[in-house]
């Protein structure tokens, strides 16, 4: 019973000092709240100034999309693409491993096994090789990122 009691003066006292806290101010004097033809909020107070409130919707159009900023700089940098044998400076696809090897051909869609037997590591290569030269830009990215991947 005492317990019980004391978590009912404990509720109150929380209670008191929460609506307390978070109660809105009363102003003195009669001060009114109005929605002008813009819809922005309008406080009239003699004793007290309030800047004019614009809705969300206004003020996010304004900073979004505000025409008065435009870019006038210019890109001066140009984001440098390296170039195949750049990104290939330290593979030789001649000394990968097979395992190397076997993800390479995983992702360039190579087959690795023919009739359930898989196929030998110089193989393998030497399809990666075929299609490196082929086709060096879409090749040479793949190879780089499985060999420094395994």
């Amino acid at each position: 019973m005492e317990d019980m009691m004391f978590g009912l003066v404990l509720f109150v006292i929380y209670y008191i000092v929460l609506v307390w806290l978070y109660a809105p101010a009363v102003e003195s004097g009669g001060g009114a709240w109005e929605v002008n033809g813009d819809g922005e909020i309008v406080h009239h107070n003699e004793n007290l100034t309030v800047p004019t409130v614009k809705p969300i919707e206004q003020q996010l159009k304004d900073v979004l999309w505000s025409s008065d900023e435009e870019v006038t700089e210019t890109v001066t940098e140009v984001e440098h693409q390296p170039t195949v044998e750049e990104l290939l400076d330290g593979v030789e696809i001649d000394r990968i491993t097979l395992r190397k090897a076997r993800k390479i051909a995983s992702a360039l869609g190579i087959k690795q096994k023919v009739n359930g037997r898989d196929h030998k590591k110089q193989f393998l290569v030497a399809q990666i090789a075929k299609r490196l030269r082929a086709n060096p830009e879409m090749v040479a990215p793949i190879i780089v990122e499985r060999v420094r991947a395994a």
